[in-house]
């Protein structure tokens, strides 16, 4: 015999404003994206911005989600990371936004180098921390 308990009225209204602040989140990634993608192409960072889009593209992309189990090694020390997205100064100078995190523990920087002959490359500094969280991780997930 099962016992089946109602959820009150509030929440139904928390789980109602969860499912809205996914919903919203989603959409916000999903036109980060789309922004993204719109390169102008007579910016200066055009070139740059092409060689970061397509090294992003050839990684095997794996960061922390809030539904993955997330083992937690009792250390005295734990190095943890989060990129930001850029800022609306940096978005309207046309800076790029340098970092990745492929993994749950990987931040890779793009740094634009030249070489003696005038070709453009990227260097992919690598960088290796206990957790590595990007600009959509939520707070609740960083914390916990």
């Amino acid at each position: 015999m099962t016992i089946g308990f109602k959820k009150s009225s509030c929440v139904k209204e928390i789980e109602k404003l969860q499912e809205k602040r996914e919903k919203r989140r989603l959409q916000q990634q999903e036109l980060r994206w789309k922004r993204a993608q719109e390169v102008v192409v007579n910016s200066p960072n055009h070139e740059i911005l092409c060689m970061i889009r397509d090294f992003r593209a050839s990684l095997d992309y794996r960061p922390l989600t809030d539904h993955d189990p997330v083992q937690i090694d009792e250390h005295r020390i734990c190095v943890c990371v989060r990129t930001r997205p850029l800022n609306k100064k940096e978005l309207a100078m046309k800076d790029l936004d340098v970092t990745t995190v492929p993994s749950k523990d990987v931040v890779m920087v793009h740094e634009p180098k030249q070489k003696v002959d005038l070709t453009r490359y990227l260097e992919n500094q690598t960088f290796r921390f206990d957790y590595a969280f990007d600009e959509n991780s939520t707070n609740e997930m960083i914390y916990s």
